[in-house]
């Protein structure tokens, strides 16, 4: 049961208006990355556990904007020996190659339609197969982060855009500009500067070609990195400046000026305070049984529902949907959550209404 004694009233800056990128270090990881683009293609999913007698089924994909949702469900099989055998053994040894070698785990393999260039967010989710039987089982399913995947290849970007467009005011941050057609192979660049006038962002960079080296992997997009300060709340007209050295450096050349142009737009969002107390008092009363969190829905409707962990600073660890309405107790797996510190799960109802419920593990 989770008390008061373990939290102490502090201030908390959240930014609730801004969208949560940031991440912890998946487990999981996807192949091929890159992938290329405007081609449908296969995608393996790495790091599930897995042996030679499972087997892997139901996978299916959903494409949102830059976010992939992978699920697939998982049986276990047994594999034969020869013909004497007549159960599931242990794995066997790989008959071919020099001293043999295990037989390779199974992966999940997924279908993938044609994407555009770009980065994509990748969560797995593992679908129980109580789930589709009848009668089905009740478990709130949490998504897992599979890492990024780098799509390459020709798309609508052939203009510098940010890397990530909203980031948090009064806070210093790093800010990328990418470009689908460059990658960090043969490309560097040097003399990255960026200034602040007027409420908009001046970012000036030389970029360095490099065609005599040979790389075994090209990722795109690419582009230079700045450091930034910290930013009041606004939006802010990004201008890339690309220059050759000898406009910056001596001995000087007189080359003309062009204009810059705005080609993308960040976002610096305000943040709110909110005392951890306020809202452990807002929040639904929560048990901690079995690595799980277990508490009765507030009001707001009947229909799905969403649940967000994160940590204190943003980084979203685990995401779940499911249905219920007022009152049901539902339970949600808190694995992800760092043990000895205090998670914040953000509760959506089916109206929309948000809940943010303070969790100590």
């Amino acid at each position: 049961m989770i008390v008061a004694t373990f939290y102490r009233p502090i201030l908390l800056a959240l930014a609730l208006a801004a969208s949560i990128g940031a991440q912890t270090t998946p487990t999981l990881s996807v192949t091929p990355n890159p992938a290329p683009a405007g081609k449908a293609f296969q995608l393996l999913l790495q790091g599930v556990a897995a042996d030679c007698n499972t087997a892997f089924s139901r996978e299916s994909v959903t494409v949102s904007g830059s976010r992939i949702d992978l699920r697939y469900s998982r049986i276990t099989t047994g594999i034969v020996l020869d013909a004497s055998t007549a159960g599931p053994a242990a794995c066997p040894m790989a008959a071919s190659g020099p001293g043999g070698g295990v037989l390779p785990t199974s992966v999940p393999v997924f279908a993938m339609p044609a994407l555009k260039a770009g980065s994509y967010e990748v969560w797995a989710t593992y679908m129980p197969e109580c789930l589709y039987s009848q009668p089905s089982c009740k478990i709130v399913v949490m998504p897992e982060s599979a890492g990024i995947l780098l799509v390459t290849g020709t798309s609508d970007h052939k203009s510098w855009y940010l890397k990530q467009r909203s980031v948090p005011a009064q806070k210093a941050f790093s800010m990328q500009l990418l470009r689908d057609d460059i990658g960090n192979c043969q490309t560097s660049f040097a003399q990255d500067s960026a200034s602040v006038v007027s409420g908009s962002i001046y970012a000036t960079f030389v970029m360095e070609s490099h065609p005599e080296r040979i790389c075994a992997l090209d990722l795109r997009p690419f582009g230079p990195t700045f450091s930034m300060p910290a930013l009041k709340a606004g939006q802010y007209p990004v201008y890339p400046e690309q220059v050759l050295p000898c406009q910056i450096t001596e001995p000087r050349c007189l080359l003309p000026v062009l204009a810059p142009v705005a080609t993308d737009t960040l976002i610096v969002t305000q943040a709110s305070a909110i005392l951890l107390s306020e809202m452990r008092a807002r929040a639904p009363k929560v048990e901690l049984r079995g690595g799980n969190a277990v508490f009765a829905l507030p009001a707001g409707g009947a229909g799905t529902w969403s649940a967000v962990l994160t940590t204190l600073d943003g980084r979203v660890l685990a995401e779940a949907r499911f249905t219920g309405a007022a009152g049901d107790r539902v339970s949600v797996p808190m694995e992800r959550a760092p043990a000895q510190a205090v998670s914040l799960l953000r509760l959506t109802s089916p109206d929309g209404e948000q809940r943010l419920i303070p969790i100590c593990r």
